[in-house]
């Protein structure tokens, strides 16, 4: 459990501080989901990564609520990219490269964050009951550091796989 909240944290965490960092870049992928400009231009961008900020404290804490608010989270950007690509908008920046390259919006994408889904879930099965030592958090915070290593590689093949199906005309 410990890992996979660790993991949830730090990709939550750097997510609310990429956002934070490129809020233009932010900005235009909200408005190509068709959010409209009174809420692209004003302050209520600021929203989502201060809910993704606040997240990763909650999971860090080891609150149920961070566990809900995380789940509800990642069940709402599904969401979000299922509309996108149901009204068409594969190939357009989905908002999820941090900053870098535009990550295009593809069923890949649907895969990924149904697997962030699932490790919410996850979290909410039931623990062993034991007494958690040193040992246990720094080996839990590794285990948490090479899920989003991993993470990140998976996300880099589903972005470069996605530029290179939509650069040969078709779209995954």
């Amino acid at each position: 459990h410990m890992s996979i909240a660790i993991f949830l944290a730090i990709l939550l965490g750097t997510s609310a501080f990429h956002k934070m960092r490129n809020i233009h870049d932010f900005r235009r992928a909200l408005t190509g989901y068709g959010f409209p400009a009174y809420v692209t231009r004003s302050s209520a961008v600021y929203i989502v990564p201060a809910i993704e900020a606040l997240i990763t404290m909650l999971l860090l804490t080891g609150s149920h609520m961070g566990v809900w608010a995380g789940l509800a989270l990642f069940s709402a950007y599904f969401l979000l990219l299922s509309a996108g690509l149901a009204s068409g908008k594969a190939g357009m920046d989905c908002g999820c490269s941090w900053g870098g390259k535009p990550g295009l919006l593809s069923r890949l994408g649907l895969v990924r964050n149904g697997g962030l889904i699932i490790l919410s879930l996850m979290l909410l099965l039931p623990a062993t009951d034991r007494v958690t030592g040193w040992f246990d958090y720094v080996n839990a915070s590794f285990a948490g550091l090479a899920f989003f290593i991993i993470y990140i590689a998976a996300d880099t093949a589903i972005t470069l796989r996605s530029q290179h199906f939509w650069n040969e005309g078709r779209a995954l």
